[in-house]
């Protein structure tokens, strides 16, 4: 039983991101993210993503480019945390 409310293709990457905490909540692959936040700053690329773990820091290209590393590192920059699920 899929305990996710939609299916997840595991050959599909995607990541788990959250805004203030948890107070949004979405599952993206890099299509959807970049569909639905294109037109917002998230793809500025000035602002470093900082991991939880006390790895290198990562603009937000830089950290989608080097995802396939990162498998369940997640990664915070201001009020946002990104992490490549799948």
């Amino acid at each position: 039983m899929n305990k996710f409310p939609m299916d997840l293709d595991t050959n599909t990457v995607t990541f788990l991101c959250s805004w203030n905490g948890h107070d949004q909540v979405e599952l993206h692959t890099r299509e959807s993210l970049f569909e639905r936040y294109k037109d917002t700053n998230l793809y500025d690329n000035e602002e470093k993503f900082y991991p939880r773990y006390g790895i290198q820091t990562y603009t937000f290209k830089e950290y989608l480019d080097n995802s396939d590393e990162l498998l369940g590192v997640p990664f915070v920059c201001d009020n946002m945390k990104i992490e490549r699920v799948v």
